[in-house]
């Protein structure tokens, strides 16, 4: 018997395991989960880059606010899970595009970009847990409640520069 070809290839959304059990992904909230997923959904190998979490297009994905869409933007820059390939300007009417971080940055034409293409991914999860991953554990922070104090970990995000 001879084999058919299939007519449709169905696509996925690959985030690799190494990613996923990383301590930058473990610590993101759910709606920056959701964000990155929906990225990686849009991502199709060749359009790292071309990224876009639009609001029109994120608001049908099941974001309720602009405010929980920006939050959650922002912490997937600062856990540096994707980064900023052109910074949007709302007057000439161009949206802000992005990159996943584990796959390298490829050639997006006539999108002008202000990050060239890249040959290697911008982080490499494997060498990073082949080293021990960076945790970075702090003391924790004593709070003052009316019933007394209680003790948290103290939550920080990296800063963006």
């Amino acid at each position: 018997m001879a084999r058919t070809k299939h007519k449709q290839k169905a696509s996925f959304a690959g985030i690799p395991r190494v990613v996923i059990e990383s301590p930058d992904f473990i610590k993101l909230s759910g709606s920056a989960i959701r964000l990155i997923i929906l990225l990686a959904c849009q991502y199709r190998g060749h359009n790292n880059g071309d990224l876009c979490p639009s609001w029109t297009q994120m608001k049908e994905c099941g974001f309720r606010s602009k405010a929980t869409l920006s939050k959650a933007i922002k912490e997937l820059v600062a856990s540096e899970m994707i980064v900023l390939t052109r910074q949007g300007q709302f007057i000439k009417n161009k949206a802000g595009l992005y990159a996943l971080t584990w796959a390298p940055i490829n050639e997006c034409v006539g999108k002008q970009l202000d990050v060239s293409a890249t040959r290697i991914p911008s982080r490499n999860f494997s060498l990073e847990r082949q080293q021990g991953w960076p945790r970075e554990l702090e003391v924790p922070v004593q709070k003052l409640y009316r019933k007394g104090l209680e003790t948290v970990p103290k939550v920080t995000l990296k800063a963006v520069i």
